[in-house]
């Protein structure tokens, strides 16, 4: 039976919880024919290291690699993937009943839908960084995608449309926003988002959480490299907004506002 859905954990020093994480996977994945590839990222605990063993001995899919950090570690399983589409999963978070099924679903039924993402609900002990408990999305929303992202990378995308970004960016200049550039990549790419109105994933809450290590100085840098890095789609985009009429577009045009910005963000005009 082929393969549809590639579900890629990435795991660092996880090995207390990847179990549970695997667990909600297969008592939640439902009826589509699905794959599960385990890339340890150059875990030390002696803990982890047992589990990732343990792992393979049953037959588990686990791919080593020298710690390189969680773009390539996403990236490298990813590569490795034979289904239609891809679900990254942090290894301490866990899978929602109907998620996958529904997703997969909406993705098989419309073609045009490249990424299928839902709801957050977050869990754990001791949390003083956030408030547990359900966090809204809501519909994909790009000018506010472009302050922030409010997406997790736990949603079900396209491979084909996850193919054209190149990849999760490993060069960010701070760890914990490549999902967030991923979003943005897509969306210029012309992908097309699907909220789904229900919970899609548990957000385990933990000292050392993304949630808690995102600072607004790591927020800052990588939301600097995002626009440096898609300037000029960002501007066109904005440029389309602007042109809503014929006349616009001609105005546009008439007084080579692309070809402006261009020189402003340092292109070399053709």
């Amino acid at each position: 039976m082929s393969c549809t859905v590639s579900i890629v954990i990435p795991c660092y020093n996880h090995g207390a919880y990847i179990e549970e994480t695997l667990r909600s996977v297969e008592q939640n994945a439902g009826p589509h024919p699905y794959e599960l590839i385990i890339v340890d990222d150059g875990s030390t605990d002696p803990l982890t290291l047992d589990v990732m063993a343990s792992l393979q001995q049953r037959g588990y899919q686990v791919v080593q690699q020298p710690n390189q950090g969680l773009a390539a570690a996403r990236n490298n399983g990813i590569a490795l993937a034979q289904g239609r589409y891809i679900l990254p999963l942090d290894s301490d978070n866990k899978v929602n009943k109907h998620y996958l099924t529904t997703a997969v679903d909406l993705l098989e039924q419309d073609a045009t839908i490249d990424v299928v993402y839902g709801k957050v609900l977050f869990f754990g002990d001791g949390d003083e960084i956030r408030k547990i408990g359900l966090r809204e999305v809501g519909q994909f929303d790009f000018p506010k995608m472009l302050f922030a992202n409010y997406i997790d990378a736990c949603a079900l995308i396209r491979k084909s449309a996850w193919s054209q970004t190149g990849g999760y960016d490993g060069q960010m200049p701070a760890m914990g926003h490549e999902d967030w550039e991923m979003w943005i990549n897509l969306f210029l790419l012309g992908s097309k988002f699907h909220f789904m109105d229900e919970v899609g994933f548990h957000y385990r809450v933990l000292a050392d959480s993304m949630l808690g290590t995102n600072t607004e100085a790591k927020h800052q840098l990588n939301k600097e490299y995002i626009y440096r890095k898609h300037s000029l789609r960002i501007v066109e985009w904005l440029l389309k907004q602007l042109a809503k009429t014929d006349a616009d577009r001609k105005y546009i045009e008439d007084h080579k506002l692309r070809s402006l910005v261009k020189l402003a963000l340092g292109y070399k005009i053709q």
